[in-house]
């Protein structure tokens, strides 16, 4: 399981506590690795760098798919034909220019007919082999490829602290959802996320993907 932070940096973001109870080492190591893959959860992201991985999609006839960040494509292949990158498929850029692809794209977008590309002639997609061949199968898409970021983005590192922290002291909020600290004339509400979590899903977060493996 990923972990994008330390136990040391979330226990110094924590205000440094003792190891003990609530903080202690394990629990806070534990909470560090669901936060983290409750990030790429939310996100429907691959943070975690994962080399020389297949994956598998479901195309549903589409000119385009949501991948979840792939750094390189070492193949490709579509109902089971070998695909040319910047030729019959084009990988398309994480809208936050973190270096990676969120998109692929096969065709030009337009009704699903071979005229909505340019080079249909060239290509002879107007041959009835080609026509015949419309129809998209489950698992249609495999790419082989590196996926996830090296290294991580510093929001992801940074939000792993923040929600880990607040799962630890959500602990001491399980019944009335807020934490009471009368000796600092404070209550902390802890029945939702923080506030830079819920920033950092709304900004990273793409469509889901349609990913069998």
């Amino acid at each position: 399981m990923a972990a994008f932070a330390t136990v040391a940096d979330a226990r110094a973001y924590l205000g440094g506590p003792a190891d003990s109870g609530q903080f202690t080492t394990a629990i806070i190591g534990s909470n560090i690795v669901v936060a983290s893959a409750a990030l790429q959860r939310m996100t429907h992201r691959q943070f975690e760098a994962q080399v020389g991985a297949t994956k598998t999609f479901s195309t549903e006839g589409r000119a385009n798919v949501t991948i979840p960040d792939l750094e390189s494509a070492t193949a490709v292949t579509l109902n089971s034909s070998s695909l040319t990158a910047n030729s019959t498929y084009y990988l398309i850029p994480d809208g936050m220019n973190s270096g990676v692809h969120t998109g692929i794209q096969f065709r030009a977008f337009g009704r699903y007919d071979y005229r909505s590309n340019p080079e249909w002639f060239d290509r002879n997609l107007d041959s009835p082999r080609y026509l015949s061949a419309r129809g998209s199968l489950p698992n249609d898409l495999v790419i082989d490829g590196h996926w996830g970021h090296i290294p991580y983005p510093d929001s992801l590192l940074h939000n792993t602290i923040v929600l880990a922290g607040h799962y630890v002291l959500r602990s001491d909020a399980l019944l009335s959802g807020a934490i009471n600290r009368i000796e600092q004339g404070v209550i902390f509400d802890m029945s939702a996320l923080p506030h830079e979590t819920r920033r950092f899903v709304e900004e990273w977060k793409i469509g889901p993907t349609l990913v069998a493996t």
